[in-house]
């Protein structure tokens, strides 16, 4: 950091490669925020060759709140991660990643105040509207717009075993011990897990409980091209395989109940039956028979019946 870091009740992190067109608003929404609480924002930007740095440099001019953690070549998102997160010193963190913004300007004391009315609650987030990139366009509640629910106290069972639950880091406030206890950025980089939120979330709700706030609270910007959606179906199934991989490994780790392995199995399944949609691959395929072989799982009729439209047009193109 190139100028004097002072600790505050709060450090804002904001995680940033190549985000020139996005960086701006993602910030002024940040100290834009009302709130009694002292906060810092370091933004930890992986030598971003779009220009991104000049701007977030003007922000660090004009504001002394903002500071610019930077390396001194590009490091991926596990080693931008740690690295800022070495230079936090305040008791509480929250996170927006460089392309995602805040929406609700009250976030960091609605969070605050909860967690300090709150102390057996180690972490709180909320719901986001999805900001449609191509459209320009925000959009609804995500979570009430699909009926989600989501569960609040020691949610580590439900989180795993319910693809419908899932936690938008840009939403999260996280005491900083409880952070660093729960993000293992070797284990993220020994099994090159493509999503570093899951484990984290799942292995934080081993230590605490988790609080939600049935609010919209931040945008969650949908691109073309993204850690978590992109137009690739091979890249699709990629990230599908790391999710799973990231699940069965917390299932063994913390639970290993057959009912749980069931409810995962069966998930992996429905991932499996999108992706063979998409890419009609025998090897798909095959590792999908074998689940379904082996797990202990039923399917409902309409699963059955894309099953077995998908192998007949599998066995038709000869693929």
């Amino acid at each position: 950091m190139n100028k004097i870091y002072q600790k505050a009740d709060i450090d804002v992190v904001v995680l940033t490669y190549n985000h020139a067109l996005y960086i701006d608003r993602n910030i002024r929404s940040i100290l834009g925020q009302v709130t009694n609480y002292s906060f810092n924002v370091l933004i930890a930007d992986d030598c971003s060759t779009d220009g991104a740095r000049e701007l977030i440099n003007e922000w660090v001019d004009k504001d002394e709140r903002v500071f610019l953690v930077t390396t001194s070549k590009n490091v991926g998102s596990v080693e931008n991660a740690r690295n800022v997160i070495s230079y936090c010193q305040s008791d509480y963190l929250a996170i927006c990643e460089g392309d995602d913004f805040w929406i609700d300007p009250n976030k960091l004391q609605t969070q605050m105040d909860f967690l300090k009315e709150h102390p057996d609650y180690g972490m709180v987030h909320g719901d986001v509207s999805y900001f449609y990139q191509g459209k320009n366009q925000l959009g609804g509640s995500a979570n009430k717009s699909q009926g989600v629910i989501f569960p609040t106290g020691f949610i580590f069972e439900q989180y795993l075993t319910n693809r419908k639950l899932f936690i938008y880091t840009a939403t999260v406030m996280i005491h900083r011990e409880l952070f660093i206890k729960s993000a293992n950025f070797d284990l993220f980089n020994e099994r090159g897990w493509l999503a570093q939120d899951l484990p984290t979330w799942l292995e934080l709700s081993q230590h605490t409980k988790i609080g939600y706030i049935d609010k919209v609270l931040s945008g969650y910007r949908l691109a073309d091209e993204s850690a978590s959606r992109s137009v690739s179906p091979e890249y699709i199934h990629q990230f599908h395989q790391s999710v799973f991989q990231i699940r069965y490994y917390y299932w063994e780790r913390y639970s290993a109940k057959e009912e749980l392995k069931s409810k995962l199995d069966y998930m992996y399944s429905l991932s499996l039956l999108a992706d063979l949609r998409l890419l009609m691959s025998k090897k798909i395929w095959r590792e999908l028979v074998m689940l379904k072989r082996k797990g202990n799982f039923s399917w409902e009729l309409k699963r059955w019946m894309q099953f077995l439209y998908l192998s007949v047009s599998l066995l038709i193109k000869g693929r």
